[in-house]
């Protein structure tokens, strides 16, 4: 990683190159690419100087601006219609400015390198001059275009005033390499030498603008000249490209002084967007509009007047030496902008799954918090970096395992403020690939987002279809009841579409695959091959049940045929009869009326038995009449277990059968092996078509038989409709009659058939005892119950 001496002057960050012999007043061309501002434009003042004539020059590429109509969003094969809305607008401020200078914005069209080139010949330019680039695609181009300026004496200037710091020096300061970590970063970079100078042009008029000749110069195109359609946007574009709005908006956000000495950016809020919790500069300094120089003047003559104010690189200033850091580290590291032949960058076998791809980017995971941030993405072409963090960290290592390279390029599409460093080097980062190695840090979809708005009004905003679900449901939607959605006229999985993945599962995954990768770097030294990795992506997919346990596969909403089944659960406690339900009657996902059985307990000399509930529901008349039961038992501290199990089988089956398993060909007995060691927990699962319930025990256990080896399931009268897939549960409590607490735990059927352990949910409570019996919470009970079977699976 190490650039050598050679390296570092092929790649010099200020070209200035004169000829002694250059007269004086000769033409100059001043070629904008980004630095599109007067202030702090040195190059632009450097043309200026002894110059009889100056052509401020703008090539519009077509490759970057010309619409793609086969692009996943409105814009070109490159860029976002934010983005280049914004760079339209900036040229347009550009050319007001300069006109005021006694100048104009001469725009032309093709490919910048052949249009220079064709511009130093046709206007005889003497000197010129633009703004330095690390970007690999100017670094190419200017390579081009200064090849033919020193073949022909034509002098260049091309002074670094984009970043703070010239990231050569950095470079050969720190030993030849780049500092990894933002931190080193600003100790060896110090204070900038500029830092007292005045930064503001001192020009009062720029030479005019001499004959383009044959070249065909237009003025800057509107959005609608380009070829794209007159869009209606629902709401304003939230930027207005520009210096002029650049430096009102600085204006403005420096007006509180307390607020930018004390600001810290972890601190700030990800879900707000009435009033933005940062400053939003991001996309002016990224197309130079603002010059990062100037702001970082400002915050530095601020700080000056308090104390404590906070230091990099958590500071405003903090932000701009992430801005550096990434800067140099991406202009010293081959390959940066890939996985393969990065040699800071970890060998990962990624998954490549475009259909959990195009989810993501579309809106579509079913979890709000991810998709309302990339809605905003898309609407806005910005999003508060910790939403960033959020929807980076789903993508690759927390989730979906997607290649961050996927990610990246949606990103350097959708993002007005997209910046080649600085989003490579963040896509790096979030997916654990480079700078930050701590993969088992997750951002979750659900309570991360909670953490900021518990109401939800973010999601609200940004996912209207679900501006009228209860804040209890608001970032899981999935949990409502079908009476709560049908009310908040948002049906989960045909208005809003279910989650792609279940989270705990899919984490739990990406976590083994991250620490098997890490594995693999470490033995091979870095050195991963190809093979390499293809033999640990199958070794880890083998391993994984990705396709079965992990995902449930989303259709989009409008093909969604699977309805939820919805009721009302009522749970007892000892001795105890709980009022009647006050609300209307529940529905099942047909729209038929739900029925709810009581049961009250029983109780024997030895022990608590626990609480029963019995939810039945009656289908519509097609297909057959059907209905499922679901048995919630406790098992308890008896001395005659079969006398235990011809009670419960009795009281759970109804003292009669219905219908026989031979009258439901569609079902079938499932009976998979799970095996969880170390723990009493050491099951064979069975679901049954009929009213039998199925009971296991712990077989060739080295541990004693105990009151908690018994796990009941009933299916009643069994099949799902054909139309609809309902997701059953086992709900398993355990109830310690000696202890003062319960465990409530939950496993979701599909996952149990699968034989996929890492779904559970437990609620830990501490209940009232009573002398040896336990009275369970009523209304823990009814959160519980109702949540859970008002869950559905696609069958």
């Amino acid at each position: 990683m190490r650039l050598s001496s050679q390296s570092l002057t092929r790649f010099s960050i200020s070209s200035f190159h004169s000829y002694p012999n250059m007269p004086s007043g000769s033409n100059s061309l001043m070629w904008f690419r980004k630095g599109l501002r007067i202030h702090d434009n040195p190059s632009l003042e450097y043309a200026a100087k002894n110059s009889t004539q100056v052509y401020p020059v703008f090539v519009i590429d077509p490759h970057y601006m010309k619409p793609d109509p086969t692009a996943f969003s409105p814009g070109s094969k490159l860029a976002g219609l934010n983005r280049i809305r914004f760079l339209l607008e900036s040229l347009v401020d550009l050319d007001s400015s300069l006109k005021k200078l006694g100048s104009r914005l001469l725009v032309l069209h093709g490919d910048p390198g052949d249009v220079v080139i064709r511009c130093l010949k046709e206007w005889d330019i003497k000197k010129l001059c633009f703004e330095y680039d690390t970007d690999p695609y100017y670094q190419a181009l200017d390579a081009k275009v200064q090849s033919y300026a020193f073949e022909n004496s034509i002098e260049v200037f091309s002074p670094v005033s984009h970043t703070l710091f010239n990231p050569v020096e950095i470079i050969q300061k720190n030993g030849g390499n780049p500092p990894m970590n933002c931190l080193s970063f600003s100790k060896v970079a110090g204070e900038p030498h500029w830092l007292s100078s005045s930064l503001f042009t001192s020009l009062s008029m720029i030479p005019p603008v001499g004959d383009v000749r044959n070249l065909e110069v237009s003025d800057v195109p509107t959005v609608k000249q380009l070829g794209y359609e007159d869009t209606q946007e629902e709401e304003p574009p939230i930027f207005k490209g520009g210096e002029s709005e650049a430096l009102r908006r600085l204006k403005e956000s420096t007006k509180d002084k307390e607020w930018v000495a004390k600001f810290e950016k972890p601190n700030t809020d990800p879900s707000a967007f009435l009033r933005p919790a940062t400053t939003m500069l991001s996309p002016y300094l990224k197309f130079g509009c603002l010059s990062s120089r100037y702001m970082y003047q400002c915050i530095k003559e601020i700080e000056k007047e308090f104390k404590n104010h906070t230091s990099p690189p958590v500071s405003l200033l903090g932000q701009l030496f992430w801005r550096d850091f990434f800067y140099t580290v991406g202009f010293g590291t081959p390959n940066f902008d890939h996985m393969r032949g990065n040699k800071i960058c970890r060998q990962i076998p990624w998954n490549n799954d475009d259909e959990l791809l195009a989810a993501w980017r579309d809106a579509r995971t079913g979890f709000p918090w991810i998709d309302a941030i990339m809605v905003q993405l898309q609407k806005w072409g910005w999003i508060h970096h910790l939403a960033r963090h959020s929807v980076a960290c789903f993508l690759t290592r927390g989730d979906l395992f997607i290649h961050w390279e996927k990610g990246r390029d949606v990103f350097e599409r959708l993002l007005v403020d997209s910046d080649w460093a600085i989003n490579n080097g963040n896509w790096l980062w979030l997916s654990c690939s480079s700078f930050f190695y701590q993969y088992h840090r997750i951002y979750s979809p659900v309570s991360f987002g909670k953490k900021y708005d518990p109401t939800g009004a973010y999601i609200r905003h940004f996912l209207p279809v679900l501006k009228d679900m209860p804040k209890e449901y608001i970032y899981e939607p999935w949990t409502a009841p079908l009476s709560i959605q049908t009310k908040a006229n948002c049906i989960i999985g045909k208005d809003y579409p279910k989650p792609i993945i279940s989270h705990e599962t899919a984490s739990k995954e990406c976590k083994g695959r991250m620490a098997a990768a890490y594995e693999l770097n470490k033995e091979k030294n870095g050195m991963v091959s190809d093979e390499d990795l293809q033999n640990l992506r199958t070794r880890v997919k083998d391993q994984s049940q990705v396709t079965g346990s992990r995902r449930l596969k989303q259709k989009r909403p409008n093909q969604i045929t699977c309805r939820r089944l919805s009721s009302h659960v009522w749970a007892t406690q000892a001795g105890f009869h709980p009022d009647p339900p006050s609300s209307p009657p529940a529905t099942t996902g047909c729209g038929h009326p739900a029925t709810t059985t009581i049961t009250r307990p029983n109780k024997q000399s030895q022990g608590f038995y626990g609480s029963l509930s019995v939810v039945s529901v009656t289908p519509p008349p097609l297909p057959p009449p059907s209905s499922f039961t679901v048995v919630v038992v406790s098992s308890p501290m008896v001395s005659t277990p079969n006398q235990w199990y011809d009670f419960l089988e009795q009281l759970a089956t109804g003292l009669r059968r219905h219908r026989s398993t031979s009258s439901y060909p569609d079902l079938r007995e499932q009976t998979p092996q799970w095996n969880q060691p170390n723990t009493l927990n050491r099951y064979l699962f069975s679901s049954f078509a009929d009213s039998r319930a199925s009971r296991s025990r712990v077989k060739d256990s080295q541990e004693p038989k105990d009151e908690h080896d018994d796990v009941w399931l009933l299916l009643k009268e069994g099949q799902p409709h054909k139309f609809l897939g309902c997701l059953q549960y086992i709900m398993y409590l355990e109830v310690w009659t000696q202890l003062d607490h319960q465990t409530v735990m939950v496993m979701k059927m599909n996952d149990i058939v699968n034989g996929n352990s890492s779904s559970f949910m437990w609620w830990n409570k501490n209940p009232v005892t009573l002398r040896g019996k336990i009275a369970i919470n009523r209304y823990h009970w009814l959160h519980i119950l109702d949540a859970l079977n008002n869950q559905w699976l696609q069958v």
